[in-house]
């Protein structure tokens, strides 16, 4: 991740159960960073200083249209991301560790695929603000070619934010469906942090 002149690598493991919770530890400049989601809330650990939650309503989230639609189509719709890809073009098949996947490339347009969410999740005045900066980003996936699931994405996306520049490059492999996962429970200590500031951390 590029902001500016700064750049930061980052490298983490997540497990992940249906339909609403995500486990995710990470190494941040020498850090480790812990970070929790119980949709519609996320938590993270701050080295030194312990947890903070981010609530729905700081980030503008209706909690009951958004456990509503969670509930109907999971926090990761694979299958509405494919469809929104523009320009969808299958590349060669490539072996990962051994093992043939399908391989596919296109972009996203971020703007557009907003409005595909229901009426009412997000607070439109905070909509129309993250719509302003986001621009199409560079999607590559590799798929089970039995399955169709997602062994491994790749993301590039770049904005500006008020006369900053800040770039992403994000891959993510994904293994062990279907197995046991240990997520562990909200915080009862986490202290509130606005969106904002979580966004900068």
């Amino acid at each position: 991740m590029t902001v500016a002149d700064l750049s930061i690598d980052m490298e983490g493991d997540f497990v992940f159960r249906s339909p609403d919770s995500m486990y995710m530890t990470m190494e941040v400049m020498g850090e480790s960073v812990e970070a929790l989601m119980v949709l519609p809330d996320m938590y993270v650990r701050v080295p030194s200083e312990g947890w903070y939650v981010v609530t729905a309503e700081s980030m503008g989230i209706n909690s009951d249209v958004y456990r509503e639609y969670v509930e109907n189509r999971g926090a990761v719709d694979y299958r509405g991301i494919t469809e929104q890809l523009d320009g969808l073009t299958q590349l060669p098949d490539e072996t990962l560790e051994g093992v043939a996947y399908l391989h596919y490339e296109g972009t996203m347009d971020l703007a557009e695929a907003m409005e595909d969410v229901p009426e009412g999740l997000y607070d439109p005045e905070m909509l129309e603000q993250v719509e302003g900066v986001l621009q199409p980003v560079s999607v590559e996936v590799w798929l089970d070619r039995e399955t169709y699931l997602p062994r491994r994405t790749d993301i590039e996306m770049t904005f500006d934010v008020e006369g900053s520049a800040f770039s992403m490059e994000m891959s993510m492999e994904f293994s062990g469906y279907n197995e046991p996962v240990t997520i562990p429970e909200p915080p009862a200590d986490a202290r509130p942090l606005d969106a904002g500031v979580a966004t900068g951390l």
